[in-house]
């Protein structure tokens, strides 16, 4: 009798191989031959998992999005105020080990997306539902009473995700440059704008 093959746990074990190389060594020297082998197979074996690096990559971050987005519904569970938003906010910039390893995932795309279309298809995915769940986490504190009248919630959306991704480059390019603290109280002056004081 044929063995049954779970496509999914095997892409799974491809993901796992590629996060273990990266925290061994950073993203840079990533390849489909490389995960092959650290995944104990053949690269003609991966590839009928994954048809080149961009896929594999879009399957991590689909994982990473996943439990980042675990993580703010956690962190937003508790109460709409502004303590809250910002701790949240702090959820989607590498603080931790298993974020900044998350995110080395990020860079590597950044780094690929000028020369690769695929990888570039994936940022740009990657960038609309990001953005899409903040302007979910702002429509939830809007209607609650909790931001300022008249706000335009997309721009409101898209200069968070652009406060976020430029600290969380900074955080991944120059470690040292700013505290824990530093980061949050910068989150929070830009958060202190919109969320309204009870």
């Amino acid at each position: 009798m044929p063995k049954i093959v779970d496509h999914e746990e095997r892409r799974q074990l491809y993901v796992d191989a590629l996060f273990r190389l990266i925290a061994r060594g950073g993203s840079e020297s990533i390849s489909l031959r490389a995960i092959a082998v650290e995944a104990q197979t053949t690269k003609s074996t991966l590839s009928h998992y994954f048809a080149d690096e961009a896929e594999l990559f879009a399957t991590a971050m689909k994982r990473v999005t996943a439990s980042a987005n675990r993580d703010v519904d956690a962190e937003l569970a508790l109460n709409f105020d502004l303590d809250q938003i910002v701790s949240a906010t702090m959820r989607a910039i590498p603080g931790s080990e298993s974020r900044r390893l998350e995110s080395e995932i990020w860079l590597w795309m950044l780094r690929s997306a000028t020369r690769d279309q695929g990888v570039a298809a994936v940022l740009h995915e990657f960038n609309a539902d990001f953005e899409s769940d903040v302007l979910r986490v702002l429509t939830m504190f809007d209607e609650a009473g909790r931001l300022e009248p008249g706000l335009d919630l997309v721009a409101e959306a898209r200069a968070l995700h652009a406060l976020v991704d430029g600290l969380s480059l900074r955080t991944m390019t120059d470690p040292t440059g700013l505290s824990r603290e530093e980061i949050r109280q910068v989150v929070e002056v830009h958060l202190a704008r919109i969320v309204t004081r009870r």
